[in-house]
Parts: C-alpha cells; structure tokens; sequence
C-alpha cells in the first residue's frame, strides 16, 4: 500500500474526508498540512480537526488561503508549499475544500507530487495520480472510528453519559415489551403515565386507578426487586428507574441490538452532546442522543419513542421530533444517517416526509427484529 509522510488537507465542512486516512494505520501519515478558506466556519472547523489529528499523534501546519476565490494567488500559494516540502514525501487527500481550491490544487501538484480522493460510501482510497505511468488500484480503508473521535472532528463535545447504573436487570426484564409488542401496547401507555407521574421527589405515584394488566407488570418488578409496593403507591426507588420505566428501556433495548451486530465499531446510548460552535462560557445548546453508533465509518443515530401517536396531542408532536432527527445530521456531517424507532406506530404520510428527508422509521410490530432492519439501515 502506498503510504505518505505528509497528507494535503483540504479542509471544508465535512470532516470525515480527512479525518478516516488518519485512523487507517497502513495509511496514516506523520504529518498534515491542512489548506483553509477565509471564512470563520471553516478555520473552526480546522481548529476541531486539529485536535483530533494532535490526539491521533499526526502534527498539523496550517495554510490559510489570502483569497479562496482568487485562483492566481490560490496557485501561487499552493506552489510555495510544495516547494517548501519538494523533497518530502508529501500527497495531496483532494476530496475536501470548494470546488476552486480542489481544481487549484489539483493543478499545482498533477505531475509532481501523488493525489488521492476519499470515497466515503465505498470507504476506500482512490488514487488520481500514476506512479510509473500506471494507475495505483484502489484501496480498502481500514479504519475503527470511534464515536469520540469522529464527533470531535466535527467539534461536538459530549457531556456526560447516563447515570452510573447497572440497568441489565431492568433490560431484561423490560425485553418482553419489544419482543411481543402487540401484547403490550396498553399497558406501555400507562407505564409512561405512571412513571411520569412519580416524576416527583418521593419518586412515588398512585395506580390505583390503572388497569389489571398494568397491577400485574408491577408486582413482577417489585418481586424482581426492582420497585417497591406500599398498597396502591409503586416506589421507584430511584431516578434511573422511573426514567427507564418511562421510555428509556427502548433506547437500552436498540443499544444492545446495536451491540451485538458485527459492523458497528463503537455504540453508546443517552448521551447528552453539545456543538461547541454554540457554546458561550461553556454553555451551549444540548442534545441528547438516545443512541448513536459507528458502522462502516458513519454516525448512526437513532431517536427512540413509546409515546402513542394515536393521541392527538402526541401526534402534533411528531414532527418535531422529525425535525429534530434532520437537525442532528448537521452535528455529525451529510454522512450522518438518522432514525427513528416507536413502540407504536407512525402514520404513512409521516413516513413518506421522513423517506423525503432519508429519515429510516422502525415502528410497531416491526421492533422484534429490530436488529435485522438495524443491519439493513446500516447497508442502505
């Protein structure tokens, strides 16, 4: 595999072009020079980039452009740094930067030094340029992105991960839910009252006035050891329980679906994120994410409801939770692929907007093979 001391960056929104050859070891280099426009966005961008590329153990040198729309003085630039690194063993990653910066940079080093372009959906290296006037065959990235690593390039920080708490015996037992959801789906509606009801200091509500069924859920989990039963008051017991009692199993139970399919590199569930391009003395503005994975080096991430959209009120707010999902494209790149996964099902004329917007919708009875439709999303 050819392999280059130096990599030419170009640097522009998205981050993934110049970020995966660095995390390939047969092909990461020991240096990289990134090439940035004027404007402010992108020099954040670099900076972010920057940070990941010191923590990969790769330096970096930057070279702002005076005028990215000035093609002369783009060349004239870009000929004093490969003069300055003429006996270096230093190629060109052209894939990123404007259209205007690729063409100029293409032109300065066609015939003196190698070029190369990132295909992300094919995950591979293409080499533009010949060495002894044979084309190089392209090459398979061999990469394991990490969730932090690839958001960080994108210059989101996570915050802080769920509570420290050992949720498996609430995960199995809430497995049921998912595996035979048509047996469920009353009951899940008065488990989220419920719970969100004992969304109070004492972490304790009345269900004296919920069904049988519901009695019956209650008591296995009180025998279980996981609430406790004073008469007709249920005790949470804590925070951790009642959030996952209250919707939070259906993100555990997509994680370890996730989890266990072969091309996810690294997967995490209710992580709180923020973009600090919006940060102002460390506050900014957050997001959660109930669950977000790396395959086939893409961010994947899932939104997960157990709200019945049938009611009206729940219904009304659908989309935003749609708009939300195309929102958090933007914190991960145009790579990144969203999804939502509901309990209940989701109205046909809002799959066919979500379909518009390549938003993937796992619903209703569809959730038992949740992790084959995950594999399929993934493929897609």
């Amino acid at each position: 595999m050819p392999k280059y001391d130096i990599h030419v960056c170009l640097v522009s929104a998205q981050a993934a072009p110049n970020l995966l050859p660095i995390l390939d070891n047969e092909f990461k280099p020991k240096k990289a020079v990134f090439v940035v426009s004027t404007k402010n966005e992108i020099k954040e961008k670099a900076n972010a980039l920057q940070q990941v590329f010191k923590q990969n153990r790769v330096d970096v040198e930057i070279l702002e452009l005076s005028n990215e729309f000035d093609f002369q003085s783009m060349e004239a630039e870009l000929f004093d740094l490969l003069s300055k690194y003429e006996k270096e063993d230093i190629a060109l990653n052209v894939t990123g930067g404007t259209k205007l910066m690729a063409i100029a940079a293409q032109n300065v080093f066609s015939g003196e030094k190698p070029i190369f372009y990132i295909n992300t959906d094919k995950e591979e290296i293409i080499f533009i340029s010949k060495e002894n006037d044979q084309y190089i065959p392209s090459l398979k990235l061999h990469t394991k992105t990490l969730i932090n690593t690839y958001l960080s390039s994108y210059n989101v920080s996570i915050l802080k991960n769920k509570d420290d708490f050992n949720f498996h015996k609430l995960g199995v037992f809430t497995e049921r839910f998912a595996m035979k959801p048509a047996n469920y789906k009353y009951i899940i509606s008065q488990l989220n009252s419920l719970s969100l009801n004992a969304d109070n200091k004492n972490l304790e509500a009345n269900f004296s006035d919920y069904s049988y069924d519901l009695k019956l859920i209650l008591e296995d989990l009180s025998d279980a050891g996981l609430i406790e039963i004073k008469g007709d008051i249920v005790d949470f017991k804590n925070e951790a329980t009642r959030s996952f009692l209250n919707g939070n199993w259906l993100e555990y139970f997509t994680y370890k679906q996730a989890s266990s399919i072969p091309d996810v590199i690294d997967v995490d569930w209710n992580v709180e994120v923020v973009n600090s391009k919006y940060e102002k003395n460390k506050i900014g503005v957050n997001n959660e994410l109930d669950v977000v994975f790396m395959a086939r080096n893409k961010c994947h991430i899932i939104e997960c409801k157990t709200v019945n959209f049938e009611n009206e009120e729940n219904k009304a707010k659908l989309q935003g939770y749609l708009d939300k999902l195309k929102s958090l494209k933007d914190y991960a790149g145009s790579l990144t692929k969203v999804c939502l996964v509901s309990f209940y099902p989701i109205p046909d004329t809002t799959k066919s907007r979500a379909e518009k917007d390549n938003i993937e919708i796992i619903d209703d009875y569809r959730i038992k093979n949740l992790k084959e439709r995950i594999q399929n999303w993934i493929l897609k």
